[in-house]
């Protein structure tokens, strides 16, 4: 703090180096520390007290004044201002009237100077002296004086709040700091009291995909994402990124060890913990299954492998959760890639049962649904042919019905009625959204006029439902990119099938979508994510309505599998590692369409 001309401050003798203790900012005087004087005695030598302050004779001395002039004492008359003007010329540290104490860490350094004296080592005018507009309470910031408690970019955004000003490298005031999207500008088109900004965005970040899953609501109203990421302990590697429902990252967390930890699958918890499925992996070899579960705050809670894993058994791609806490898991299983099912403990400890189906064709289960009597739905696609099946299951695997001949690839999801509702794109057959009652019968179909590509390796879906029933199902035609006109839709539907609103993404193909608790639709695609808002057409990265999908008539083939038992699998502990870093979003739209 800096102590104004004229000021009585505390006298304390100075240290060794002569300088005066913090935070008292004051002259150095007999080995006392002052910031006035009464008499010419209470100043070093040349200079003179002139009202209550020491000032160089220098300053004081007329031209025409004997060479003792200025030396009489106090009566020597000196204007000395009370304040100093924020538009008077500053004088720097360089200017005459400044000895300063160059020893280590001394920045209230003993001094002798005139009454418009500053230290100001980062040029804003405000520091240490009289000839200051004020104090600094960072010298080293020229855009923070009087705000080192409050200047911040909470947001990570580049745009700071509750500076002093605002000049490069730093830009602001931040419209609002709790959301990355919203810079200098936080207009409300729609008027619904929040800025469009902070509801419709979109950013690009290597947050991976996950297939199956989507995001997860945190008990704090946050969301939790499992990923995969390159940029952890081996070539491949989990990652957990947990956001606001405004796009701020709070945090990043990586799991795995030098071998390659592939992620396949999550669902969560009652307590809200996170079960992540993957494939251990060393080179084009898999390992075995990894299961590893997880806190809210991303504390690892368990992780576990299978003991004398067969090469070739891959824990993947999807799971459930049971009524009573318990898991359901499916996966591949030997090297010809046969389908299993299995309820595991919620403890992670154990396997309960474990159920086989072999007679199909190489594949992997992409989507399990748990029904309230506890029987089980499940998506199979399979590899090297554009087909996937249906299979409803009993509490224990039992087969109960298959269907078959459905276009590759398909997603599900389980409608409040019981109903499932399904997602399906083909390089024959169109984006086609489908109802399907427990036992099978088709309630309504709607499709597009647009097919998949001929290569559809690469296409994405994602389908959620409502707590009302209605339907959000989004699609692309090609991720990867070599269709030669990609499309990627995002359509809203009725528990009806009446079509609410279909929009195009452009060249975002969501894999991941979820609602929060404002109605708004959270999406992942392979670049970023972002979010829309219950009307879509507001969303800046969303393209312009679409072709309305059309009713149309999918039929079914017959399949039956054999079915059997396997001995479940003996769990061991599996110990992994953990990092933390960040995640930077590159905005797409810093700001909604009007």
């Amino acid at each position: 703090m800096r102590v104004d001309n004229g000021a009585v401050c505390q006298s304390a003798t100075c240290d060794p180096q002569g300088n005066c203790p913090t935070p008292l900012v004051c002259r150095t005087v007999d080995n006392t520390c002052r910031t006035s004087c009464t008499t010419t005695d209470d100043c070093p030598g040349a200079q003179t007290c002139a009202g209550t302050v020491c000032v160089e004779n220098s300053e004081i001395a007329s031209p025409d004044a004997a060479p003792d002039a200025g030396l009489a004492g106090a009566d020597v008359p000196v204007s000395v201002p009370d304040a100093v003007s924020p538009d008077a010329p500053l004088v720097t540290p360089d200017a005459p009237g400044l000895r300063a104490d160059t020893s280590a860490g001394a920045e209230t350094a003993s001094e002798t100077s005139g009454p418009l004296t500053c230290v100001d080592k980062d040029g804003d005018g405000y520091g240490m002296g009289a000839g200051c507009r004020g104090p600094d309470c960072d010298d080293t910031n020229t855009n923070v004086w009087s705000s080192c408690g409050t200047c911040q970019d909470a947001d990570g955004d580049g745009y700071f709040v509750g500076c002093d000003r605002y000049t490069r490298p730093i830009m602001g005031p931040d419209c609002d700091d709790a959301a990355p999207f919203c810079t200098n500008s936080c207009v409300d088109a729609d008027k619904n009291g929040t800025a469009d900004c902070a509801e419709y965005w979109f950013g690009e970040a290597n947050v991976g995909t996950l297939g199956a899953s989507s995001f997860y609501k945190a008990s704090d109203g946050n969301f939790l994402i499992p990923t995969r990421t390159n940029a952890g302990f081996g070539s491949t590697d989990i990652q957990l990124i947990k956001i606001t429902s405004q796009g701020r990252v709070l945090w990043k967390k990586i799991y795995g060890t030098a071998q390659d930890e592939e992620l396949t699958g999550a669902v969560q918890a009652t307590d809200g913990s996170l079960l992540l499925l993957a494939s251990i992996q060393s080179g084009s070899q898999n390992i075995g299954p990894l299961i590893v579960k997880v806190s809210e705050d991303g504390v690892v809670l368990a992780s576990k492998t299978v003991t004398a894993a067969i090469p070739g058994e891959w824990m993947n791609y999807a799971a459930s959760l049971l009524s009573n806490g318990d898991f359901l898991v499916t996966g591949s299983v030997d090297t010809g890639y046969d389908s299993w099912v299995g309820q595991l403990s919620a403890d992670v400890l154990s396997f309960q049962w474990q159920t086989k189906y072999t007679g199909l064709k190489q594949g992997a289960m992409d989507t399990l649904l748990s029904f309230p009597d506890g029987d089980i739905f499940v998506v199979r696609h399979e590899w090297g042919s554009p087909s996937s099946q249906l299979l409803k299951l009993g509490p224990k695997g039992e087969l109960r019905w298959a269907r078959g001949g459905l276009p590759w690839y398909a997603k599900a999801a389980l409608e409040p009625n019981g109903n499932v509702v399904l997602t399906w794109i083909g390089q024959s057959a169109p984006f086609t959204v489908l109802t399907l009652t427990p036992g099978g019968d088709v309630l309504w179909q709607r499709s597009t006029l647009e097919h998949g590509a001929a290569d559809i390796s690469g296409s994405s879906l994602a389908i959620q439902t409502d707590s009302l029933g209605n339907v959000i199902a989004a699609a692309s035609n090609n991720l990867g990119g070599t269709a030669t006109t990609p499309v990627s839709w995002l359509t809203k539907l009725s528990t009806d099938g009446d079509v609410l609103w279909t929009h195009s993404t452009g060249k975002y193909a969501p894999s991941m979508l979820s609602l929060d608790s404002d109605g708004g639709i959270l999406l992942v695609d392979a670049k970023g994510m972002g979010r829309v808002g219950a009307d879509p057409s507001t969303s800046c990265f969303l393209g312009p309505q679409t072709d309305t999908l059309k009713p149309s008539n999918v039929t079914f083939a017959g399949i039956v599998p054999a079915v059997s038992t396997m001995t479940p699998w003996v769990l061991a502990d599996y110990p992994i590692s953990t990092m933390s870093g960040t995640v930077t979003w590159k905005p797409i739209c810093p700001a909604a369409a009007p």
